[in-house]
């Protein structure tokens, strides 16, 4: 799967929020319950006002299509906020006054022709010495400029925390500090985003993924859940340190489309990892309802890597599970 982190001892992300399961319902959060456009709606005129312009311009980008809309019993336009949010960032327009549409920690998009290198390392440096203030401007100006979460994640912050991730060979103590703080910076910073894609009940593919039991990495399993709620599924999240009986139980009740295992841990040097058992029986139980299952990160076992197993595949980018995902999504 895609990867995302230092070399380390993380590595590049693949693969946020631990959902509980209790008895047999997979509990999911209030956001994924809500309905679609929770954060709700807005009038031409609102956003007209959040962004700076005249509401005959929105009423022209509704009519040609560039504003989602939806119509009130009267007739009247209302914009969601998925819509309105989706226009801002393919449109590149500055939100003027983002508490209109409850826009928190809104940052002005980079200006065009920003190089994504310049980004990159300037994220690197935030992320050194803990500035996270400017590290989630960064992050969230590319959000804003419409690049993807996979985009974000394959370069800005890969590249971030894979330069961390050598500081380990020159100062190890000073390395685990410096990385462990700069991922919990990008861990608050992608829950925040994960916020802004309003989920939909009426979304027909569901994913469920976690990282396993050993695998201690929140990070890469928190991004991959975003990538696939932006391509269209109803992700639910399980989790770091999350046993695969856990998963598996979960997939045998609710039958998802796409399971992800976001491996980062080293693997065990046993000849016979046990892990790797528990993925070949969690790929026979998936196929009776045609499911796929996502392995991705530095820890996805050798045999995974180099053949394919029945419904298994193994991703190296976040870009590759958006791709992939987009793929399953049309063919459903």
């Amino acid at each position: 799967m895609p990867p995302l982190s230092g070399t380390g001892r993380s590595e590049k992300l693949f693969m946020g929020s631990r959902l509980a399961e209790s008895g047999n319902v997979l509990e999911t959060s209030s956001r994924q319950k809500a309905a679609s456009g929770s954060k709700g709606f807005f009038t031409t005129r609102q956003l007209a006002e959040s962004l700076g312009m005249s509401e005959s311009s929105v009423k022209r980008w509704a009519n040609e299509g560039k504003i989602g809309v939806v119509r009130t019993v009267g007739g009247h336009r209302r914009i969601p906020f998925d819509e309105a949010l989706k226009f801002i960032r393919e449109s590149g327009l500055c939100v003027i006054k983002p508490e209109i549409l409850g826009l928190d920690y809104y940052t002005t998009p980079h200006k065009a022709g920003t190089e994504i290198e310049e980004v990159s390392k300037e994220l690197h440096e935030a992320l050194v010495v803990g500035d996270a203030d400017t590290a989630r401007q960064l992050i969230l100006a590319e959000f804003y400029s419409g690049r993807s979460i996979a985009e974000i994640s394959d370069g800005p912050v890969s590249y971030a925390l894979n330069e961390i991730g050598t500081t380990w060979k020159r100062n190890e103590e000073d390395g685990i500090f410096i990385e462990h703080r700069a991922m919990d910076i990008c861990f608050d910073i992608f829950r925040r985003l994960q916020t802004l894609l309003d989920p939909k009940t009426d979304r027909k593919l569901l994913a469920i993924g976690c990282a396993p039991n050993r695998d201690v990495y929140a990070l890469p399993t928190l991004i991959a859940s975003i990538v696939l709620l932006e391509t269209g599924y109803t992700s639910v999240n399980l989790g770091a340190v999350t046993p695969l009986r856990i998963l598996r139980r979960a997939a045998e009740e609710h039958q998802p489309n796409m399971l992800w295992i976001a491996m980062n841990a080293l693997p065990e040097e046993n000849p016979h990892d046990p892990i790797v058992d528990e993925i070949r029986e969690l790929s026979e139980s998936v196929k009776q309802w045609d499911a796929h299952i996502v392995l991705g990160g530095r820890g996805v076992p050798d045999s995974f890597r180099h053949a394919e197993w029945q419904s298994i595949r193994y991703m190296e980018t976040m870009q590759q599970l958006a791709d992939f995902s987009r793929e399953q999504a049309l063919a459903e």
